[in-house]
């Protein structure tokens, strides 16, 4: 009597697809879950767990020639994160977009250009690298981001304000600070306030946004509509390292919140998807643009954290886009390969960089005056930051009608001590019988948040607001003035 023997179990389309994905990545975890790390001569590319399933049906496609189910790809993608979530020893990555810190002297930025190199930064040269055979870095790409030049290195550094006042109708002060800011987007682990393109209609504020934009971080829509929401603004930020945001009038409480997050890297919970307790939090810290008319369109909170610089009418000055993007394109490499080095400077000279008076933004204004140094302009580009905060003070006071009464009460009552109902009975008086704008607050809470948020203005001018505890009805508060207006 014959012994059967047993056969072996038949290799399923799943099986073969795992093995392509062991194959081409490596597996590491990252704040918002399982990332695959690309295998190849490029730099470390993060790719999203769900974003392995159209690479590994091309993969499969490519090697038997014909196209998985979809049922196949999905077994296979759970057998790969039961895989890695088992094994004890998954490294650890925080994908970066576009820039990257490559330990505390040295700075790596994403080229995208096929070339599988990199411009590293450090305080003494700027190089064109590829990969080493180990690094933590680890970059994210996402299709909103394109491909940048290559820099030219050879580029003066002094040159660089030169080349981008030749693309820019800014006055010499705005020149300034906006090659300050473009600087520090380039360095990825400090806050960048956002810059605020701020002009009347013919001043090219999209044109100038796009350029500024493009120069670090370019892509197919380097111009993004303002976000309605919180979800809408983490769907456009998680895209790009650099965010534009257009033509921008008024925004909630919630997205300014947001965007102030944004600028100090705080987190931002989500819910992961597919479950309904888990959730993971997006520390996302971006370099954000802002094209605007109106001065107060940021709130105080947010005013605070940016850097509003001007733009000048271009008359019959006007020159086609065909013209702006051929001259953008010559100048591009250079522009890049200048601010690379330039950095590479202000990374030499920010250790022995000390200020005076630290503003709130401390980070970027020391950028400034180690930029200052570097540059030979005297202090300049942080002066001009320092008088454009003060400035901005005034704008959110012009732009918000609360601030706007409670000063003019002020000026007649001298100060104010007690509950924020009585407060917001006193200020809706001024009004008679005129209807209350549309964001005027309902109720003394209203008025509370509203005063929370416009205290940096009101220190900017010379007053400060304060809690003074609550009694068994109402909230009690104090409004006096500051012995040292804030900023001065």
């Amino acid at each position: 009597m014959s012994t059967a023997t047993a056969k072996e179990p038949r290799e399923t389309v799943a099986d073969q697809l795992y093995e392509l994905a062991i194959e081409n990545f490596r597996f590491a975890s990252s704040p918002t879950g399982l990332i695959g790390i690309e295998v190849g001569p490029d730099w470390p590319v993060a790719i999203p767990l769900s974003g392995l399933r159209p690479r590994l049906a091309h993969w499969f496609r490519l090697r038997h020639g014909r196209v998985p189910s979809r049922s196949a790809v999905t077994n296979a993608l759970d057998a790969i994160e039961g895989r890695a979530l088992g094994d004890l020893e998954l490294p650890e990555r925080d994908p970066q977009p576009r820039v990257a810190r490559a330990g505390e002297s040295k700075i790596v930025v994403d080229l995208i250009d096929g070339s599988g190199r990199a411009a590293v930064i450090t305080p003494r040269s700027v190089e064109l690298v590829a990969a080493p055979a180990s690094t933590r870095v680890c970059f994210a790409r996402t299709s909103a981001m394109g491909e940048l030049p290559l820099p030219d290195l050879d580029v003066d550094p002094h040159d660089v304000p030169g080349l981008l006042s030749a693309l820019l109708n800014m006055t010499d002060d705005a020149i300034r600070m906006t090659v300050g800011w473009l600087v520090a987007a380039l360095i990825p682990d400090i806050a960048h306030p956002v810059l605020v393109l701020r002009g009347e209609q013919g001043t090219a504020k999209s044109t100038a946004a796009r350029i500024l934009t493009r120069i670090i971080d370019p892509g197919p829509a380097p111009l993004r509509q303002p976000p309605k929401d919180v979800d809408a603004w983490t769907t456009s930020a998680s895209a790009s390292w650099v965010v534009c945001l257009d033509n921008v009038s008024r925004m909630s409480a919630e997205v300014s919140d947001a965007l102030c997050r944004a600028v100090t890297g705080d987190g931002l919970v989500k819910r992961r998807l597919y479950s309904d307790n888990d959730s993971f939090v997006i520390t996302m810290r971006r370099a954000i643009i802002m094209t605007t008319i109106e001065a107060g369109a940021a709130r105080g909170d947010l005013a605070e954290r940016s850097l509003v610089v001007p733009l000048l009418p271009i008359g019959e000055m006007r020159v086609s886009e065909r013209d702006i993007e051929a001259g953008f394109q010559e100048a591009h490499p250079q522009l890049l390969g200048g601010l690379m080095r330039l950095c590479s400077l202000v990374l030499g000279e920010l250790p022995r960089t000390r200020l005076a008076h630290a503003p709130r933004m401390a980070d970027f204004a020391q950028v400034l005056a180690a930029l200052d140094t570097v540059l030979g302009w005297d202090g300049a580009a942080l002066g001009s930051y320092l008088a454009m905060l003060e400035s901005s003070h005034l704008d959110v006071i012009e732009g918000n009608p609360v601030a706007q009464h409670l000063l003019a009460y002020l000026e007649d009552a001298g100060e104010w001590s007690g509950s924020a109902g009585d407060l917001l009975a006193a200020l809706e008086a001024r009004f008679g019988d005129t209807s209350r704008p549309s964001d005027w607050p309902k109720n003394a809470r209203g008025l509370t948040s509203q005063l929370t948020r416009l205290n940096p203005a009101l220190r900017g001018v010379g007053w400060e607001w304060s809690q003074a505890g609550r009694t068994k009805h109402a909230r009690m508060c104090t409004i006096r003035r500051c012995s040292t207006p804030e900023g001065q």
